[in-house]
């Protein structure tokens, strides 16, 4: 399991600063930019859709072993139940799922952002930290879509901060921390 995890660690750590960067002029300046703050949503989001299937498959696999075991009935039911808690139990893992949903939607409409200011990337100057479009309805389609994006990750940001206030709570009536796991920030969905 830490093995998986410092592994998504590592792959979305290559898209940080691109990350930071996301919705700036700077990210607008050049069709260069665009494509690299598209593949690093893209990246992102293939990391932590990967470690969220492997993480499934960790759990599925650990069920089919204790189904096949030769634990009672109520001792494998008890143990599935001990492993749920022990990761963090329904409230963390349902609001892991609410995540992925809204990383889903708010990278899907980043890149559509990105992918219109691509087509459009004519009409679109950068001026210092200024991000200037000189058609009209160019630059009313491209601020609604910015404000959806923003509204989106916004909501994930939301969504982050209740998993990891979910995870302190957890760690800390159990009496360890990110560090004493080996992981130090969390390193998941996009900020």
């Amino acid at each position: 399991m830490l093995a998986m995890r410092k592994s998504h660690d590592a792959q979305v750590a290559k898209f940080i600063n691109d990350l930071s960067n996301i919705y700036s002029a700077e990210s607008l300046s050049n069709r260069v930019s665009m494509q690299r703050s598209i593949d690093a949503v893209q990246g992102t989001l293939t990391a932590d859709e990967d470690f969220s299937h492997q993480f499934q498959a960790w759990r599925d696999h650990l069920k089919e072993k204790v189904d096949h075991s030769s634990l009672s009935e109520a001792d494998k039911e008890g143990f599935i139940e001990g492993v749920e808690k022990a990761i963090g139990g329904s409230d963390i893992l349902k609001v892991r799922d609410q995540i992925v949903g809204a990383e889903e939607k708010w990278a899907a409409a980043t890149k559509d952002l990105y992918a219109y200011a691509l087509a459009n990337d004519q009409k679109i100057k950068v001026k210092g930290s200024e991000l200037l479009i000189d058609d009209e309805k160019v630059q009313s389609d491209f601020n609604r879509q910015l404000k959806d994006c923003r509204d989106l990750r916004s909501n994930m940001r939301s969504l982050n901060s209740q998993l990891n206030e979910l995870q302190e709570q957890r760690m800390k009536k159990i009496g360890v921390t990110r560090d004493d796991l080996g992981l130090g920030q969390s390193q998941s969905a996009p900020q």
